[in-house]
């Protein structure tokens, strides 16, 4: 099992993201790690809007946490799917408390071969929303790695493509 986030993120294809914990300024954060062409990474502009939309939904007994990242004009390829489980191998929760302390949040570009061609620095659009999420995640049992699998294709079935459940995310109290 790959546990090491550039090792996961090498065997993504461009258009894929992830999530990590990773000591930045000497203290643990929870930054995203975008792969993607290293010639759209250049035609990103020196400052493109980069906006983080996140929800919650309850399904079968696991709490699904979509948090989507859009980088430039709203378009399908310039938004970035990512979920939190607040169960995985144990320690979900350490990185749900990370994001809502953090003031914000480091999205790392990797490029062509998996090369680190850029780091942006954004305010951290998730803490309000990340700290209500924690006190529900809290209070609810447990669940594997299989149900949160199963719950989430269930949610594909509503939101079939990321352009259709980021417009859900635009309000993040509707319910998914």
């Amino acid at each position: 099992m790959l546990t090491d986030p550039l090792s996961v993120l090498r065997q993504l294809p461009p258009g894929s993201a992830i999530y990590c914990r990773e000591i930045i300024s000497e203290r643990w954060e929870i930054a995203w790690l975008i792969r993607e062409e290293t010639k759209r990474i250049s035609e990103l502009g020196s400052n493109p809007a980069i906006e983080f939309r996140a929800g919650l939904c309850g399904r079968d007994g696991v709490m699904l946490i979509p948090v989507l990242v859009r980088v430039g004009p709203e378009t399908q390829e310039n938004i970035y799917e990512t979920w939190i489980n607040a169960y995985q191998n144990g320690d979900g929760l350490k990185y749900l408390m990370d994001l809502s302390l953090q003031d914000r949040i480091v999205v790392h570009f990797h490029g062509d071969n998996c090369r680190l061609e850029r780091s942006l620095v954004v305010s951290n659009q998730l803490r309000e929303f990340i700290t209500k999420v924690i006190g529900l995640v809290k209070e609810a049992a447990p669940w594997s790695m299989s149900a949160f699998d199963s719950a989430r294709e269930k949610l594909y079935m509503k939101y079939p493509d990321v352009l259709s459940l980021y417009d859900a995310l635009n309000n993040p109290l509707l319910p998914l």
